[in-house]
């Protein structure tokens, strides 16, 4: 069984559709993941298998690498069985990112307006030394 297979077995089981289990996975970028689902010689990296069973732990590393055994561990297998993570937690964890890069936009447009503001009241030395430090 290709890796394809395997993997559009996970998401199946996932219960999300595509997009949605590709963000579920942290690290791996989601068009990738969907390119993963598609292809026949599907050749993923470290990263997306890592991705995978740290974010599933009820995965098979051995099944989702080879092929052999079963897609699920046993139950003595999983110190703790945990459900796929739901719509709302993977979009939760998408919103505090999101969040966190608005909050550095926001700090930067600040320094922006203060320089402009410099600027305009005819200190342009001091300006371009907040644009070097801002640079720097």
């Amino acid at each position: 069984m290709s890796f394809n297979i395997r993997l559009n077995k996970i998401q199946l089981w996932t219960g999300l559709n595509p997009t949605q289990f590709g963000d579920s996975l942290k690290h791996t970028h989601t068009e990738n993941v969907r390119v993963l689902l598609k292809a026949k010689d599907s050749n993923p990296g470290l990263k997306v298998i890592k991705d995978i069973l740290e974010t599933y732990p009820q995965v098979d590393a051995r099944w989702l690498i080879t092929g052999e055994g079963t897609m699920l561990k046993k139950e003595t297998d999983i110190d703790v069985v945990s459900e796929p993570k739901s719509e709302y937690a993977i979009l939760l964890d998408r919103y505090e990112v999101k969040t966190e890069e608005c909050g550095a936009l926001k700090r930067e447009l600040d320094i922006v307006k203060r320089e402009n503001e410099i600027l305009r009241a005819g200190g342009s030395d001091q300006g371009q030394d907040t644009a070097e430090a801002r640079a720097g």
